[in-house]
């Protein structure tokens, strides 16, 4: 699992000079779980949207597995996690994969891209589904194609090599993403300003659900 913390230090004179206003530390607590949770859900978003174009991932699936934790008043924190397993390549091509077929296309890492060289194991074995494998293939004896190594020891997957798309996790850490930026010096910023407007309402008697 991966989780990403924003520091609020570079702020920390204007948070505490906002909520010197408060009338009490319960005042202050809920403003601050406000605000997190509002600055907290525009960056999840932001990151789920950078995550499906950078690695192509469907975004349900990205919905599924980057989420995040809101704060609450035994957590004063909002954080975003993703996790998430290393996903086959197969789950990325383009169109019908024929039994045999050497030159595949599929798009990850928002990319197209075509490969080529890799043997896709097809029929009974593999469910009737597409397997994106490293390695030759010869005649099985239900009629599909299945890796020499296999059918040389038993069976078995040999040497074969499995190919693998992006990992989720891995991506959401990576410091060359964009959002990682607003992550990290945006975030705070737009904190102070929805802390201060969340303090005014709860001061003003205006409220209502946590948003």
């Amino acid at each position: 699992m991966a989780t990403i913390f924003v520091d609020f230090s570079p702020v920390e004179r204007d948070i505490h000079r906002v909520l010197s206003k408060a009338a009490d530390a319960a005042q202050a607590e809920r403003a601050v779980m406000w605000g997190l949770n509002q600055v907290g859900a525009k960056a999840l978003t932001k990151t789920r949207r950078e995550l499906v174009a950078q690695t192509s991932v469907p975004y349900g699936r990205i919905m599924k597995h980057v989420i995040g934790n809101r704060a609450h008043p035994n957590r004063m924190s909002y954080r975003i996690e993703a996790s998430d397993k290393a996903i086959p390549l197969k789950e990325f091509l383009h169109g019908t994969v024929r039994a045999g077929q050497k030159s595949v296309p599929y798009r990850a890492w928002g990319k197209s891209l075509v490969a080529r060289g890799h043997a896709f194991i097809m029929g009974t074995g593999g469910g009737g589904k597409a397997r994106f494998r490293r390695g030759k293939l010869q005649k099985g004896g239900s009629g599909g194609l299945v890796p020499v190594k296999r059918v040389a020891s038993g069976h078995k997957a040999g040497s074969l090599k499995a190919m693998w798309g992006p990992v989720v996790p891995l991506q959401m850490l990576s410091e060359s993403r964009p959002t990682f930026a607003y992550l990290t010096s945006v975030v705070p910023v737009e904190f102070v300003p929805v802390l201060e407007q969340k303090l005014d309402a709860i001061m003003a008697g205006a409220g209502g659900k946590t948003r």
